[in-house]
């Protein structure tokens, strides 16, 4: 049987965990130092969800500065689904979220995404509604607390999105 490769991006600021999100999901492993992602890193992982092989391509893209300094919109092209990674422990979530789903949606239409709400061990309190942008934007799937550091709802959070692939 002939397996699917699906392009799935990681979006998000900059040191909001992606890169960790991705090695603990790939490789099983965390480190704490922190190294900005320069360009974009692309892995690989083999799955079997719902009796289908798949490859998820997985993009891990340089995190955006600001409002003004965005992701380049060329690696976004040709992504089948998207995770848009944010920090638990920073401000204006719901602003930088929109932010990232209309980058994303000029480009590629309507494709699934879920939010990571990441960093989940810092601030385990944390929580938010997401009713309001599922309202705006349809095909946001949901959402997903994770902690890259200490495993937490890492592979929930791909099956979640690949499950919508299949």
């Amino acid at each position: 049987m002939r397996s699917k490769q699906k392009k799935i991006i990681l979006i998000g600021n900059f040191s909001v965990g992606k890169t960790s999100l991705i090695r603990r999901y790939v490789d099983n492993s965390f480190d704490d130092k922190y190294i900005s992602t320069i360009g974009l890193k692309i892995s690989k992982k083999s799955i079997s969800i719902e009796n289908e092989e798949m490859i998820l391509l997985i993009w891990d893209i340089e995190g955006a500065l600001d409002k003004v300094r965005r992701v380049n919109k060329t690696y976004i092209k040709g992504a089948h689904a998207a995770i848009i990674v944010t920090d638990v422990t920073s401000e204006e979530i719901e602003e930088t979220i929109k932010i990232h789903l209309n980058d994303l949606y000029d480009v590629t239409g309507e494709i699934p995404v879920i939010i990571a709400f990441n960093k989940i061990d810092k601030n385990e309190n944390f929580q938010m509604d997401i009713t309001s942008l599922q309202n705006n934007y349809p095909s946001l799937i949901g959402s997903c607390l994770t902690s890259a550091k200490n495993s937490f709802n890492v592979n929930t959070l791909f099956k979640l999105l690949a499950s919508e692939l299949v």
